[in-house]
């Protein structure tokens, strides 16, 4: 009987870690996507100061929560989001819009990609 209270217990520590991870995903992708979504908006209207603005705060965001992200994901999927908001800023810099909402679009995509491989679905675990 012991046994099984104890495996309960663990079993219940690792089920509400495993909701907390997922909520701390969440809790740093959506914003970073809302962003986002304002900074393409800003990019289209040619407002390049602001623009400029947009994704230091972006960058600065990323940077606070990268670190703890390294302990739970692959450090691969982080770099590249790291590369990706770079060749950003220096688009923006070149206001160079075309190239720059090519690399908008692979940061969704990547920021997606984390969210959905986070999720506990029945694809993830077998």
């Amino acid at each position: 009987m012991k046994t099984f209270i104890i495996a309960i217990i663990l079993l219940t520590i690792i089920v509400i870690g495993s909701l907390a991870y997922i909520y701390f995903v969440n809790y740093v992708t959506d914003p970073m996507l809302s962003e986002l979504k304002d900074l393409d908006n800003t990019v289209l209207a040619g407002d390049w100061p602001k623009a400029q603005t947009q994704v230091a705060l972006l960058q600065q965001r990323w940077d606070k929560k990268e670190g703890w992200m390294k302990a739970f994901i692959g450090h691969a999927e982080l770099d590249q989001i790291q590369i990706t908001l770079s060749r950003m800023r220096q688009y923006i810099n070149f206001e160079d819009t075309k190239d720059f909402m090519n690399e908008s679009s692979v940061l969704k995509l990547l920021l997606q990609s984390i969210v959905e491989k986070e999720k506990v679905s029945l694809s993830n675990l077998f």
